[in-house]
């Protein structure tokens, strides 16, 4: 039996009773994003890729910062 909630968000399969977990976690998330919006912003703006026409070397530039980002966390 589907729920009206699983419906909606086009899952099938029966209703599991953890709704609110699920949405507790959507929470979670949402804070992380906004505690981490401002770096992000900043990570991208740098970003090689978000230059016109990024190359081999681009690539390998991202993924160092992305890297360096990551420890830095």
């Amino acid at each position: 039996m589907r729920s009206v909630a699983h419906a909606a968000i086009g899952m099938s399969g029966p209703f599991i009773p953890h709704w609110n977990l699920a949405c507790r976690l959507l929470d979670v998330l949402a804070a992380l994003r906004d505690a981490t919006r401002s770096r992000h912003a900043l990570i991208d703006s740098a970003m090689p890729l978000a230059m016109d026409a990024p190359g081999p070397r681009d690539d390998r530039l991202y993924l160092q910062r992305i890297a360096a980002w990551l420890a830095d966390a």
